[in-house]
């Protein structure tokens, strides 16, 4: 540790950087940066900001309900199928949109609470070769968890969900769970490059997902074409055994 910190020094002093000594923090076992709590193991939200999100009061303006947003949404990476708790207070949002508090409050609770009490998200380790993704697509959204294992088991990387275009939500099935699969990969395409996936979906037809590029979709032919830089496997994996991530769509 002394050698790092001594080989970041002279390299600032070759340089000819200076830095604010109030500013500098050595052999912590944790630090706050950007809003993060930054640990040996991974990152969560600073215990300041989890604070103010238990603090927000219940919003009663529409500006009130995006400033809320504003403050959960940077942290949506820690919080499972994001997308699909947040929305019915998107809905209060939207242009001539009534403000009417019913349903609402369930998802300011549920919101608060998740991201209050989110997981440590590991650090990607890139001496291994391989991640473990787990994805899964309702009508509306679709959402997914990254994993990669450690010595103490398997453990969340990333959480991922996002809510279909209008045009998106008509899909069938099959393009729909394969939408979410393509909207992961693209989100965190620069560490999963050159990795091998090993992708559980509960969609059995998805276990032919090398054979798409004979079929006549334009539309898979163009995804097949996207996933054909990736080295990926697919498992099937009924709903129950993929709650997880059945749960985010």
């Amino acid at each position: 540790m002394l050698e790092l910190i001594e080989y970041v020094l002279s390299r600032l002093e070759k340089a000819n950087l200076t830095v604010h000594p109030d500013k500098m923090s050595f052999m912590q076992t944790s630090i706050t940066f950007l809003g993060h709590k930054l640990t040996r193991l991974g990152t969560q939200p600073s215990d300041q900001k989890t604070q103010a999100l238990n603090d927000f009061p219940r919003p009663r303006t529409t500006k009130q309900v995006q400033s809320f947003l504003g403050l959960s949404g940077f942290y949506r990476k820690f919080c499972e199928n994001y997308s699909e708790k947040a929305h019915p207070l998107v809905n209060l949002t939207k242009k001539d949109a009534k403000f009417e508090w019913l349903e609402h409050q369930t998802a300011f609770d549920t919101l608060k609470s998740a991201l209050c009490s989110a997981p440590i998200l590991r650090f990607p380790d890139f001496s291994n070769n391989e991640f473990t993704i787990y994805v899964d697509a309702s009508q509306y959204c679709g959402g997914g968890i990254i994993s990669q294992r450690f010595d103490d088991g398997l453990h969340p990387i990333a959480y991922f969900s996002k809510t279909f275009q209008p045009s998106q939500t008509r899909y069938s099935a099959t393009e729909r769970e394969l939408l979410a699969i393509i909207l992961l990969i693209k989100q965190f395409r620069h560490f999963l490059i050159g990795r091998k996936l090993e992708i559980h979906s509960d969609h059995a037809s998805l276990r032919y997902l090398n054979s798409l590029k004979e079929t006549s979709n334009a539309r898979l032919c163009n995804w097949s074409i996207i996933l054909s830089e990736f080295d990926i496997t697919m498992k099937f994996k009924s709903g129950r055994e993929n709650a997880a991530a059945d749960a985010m769509s």
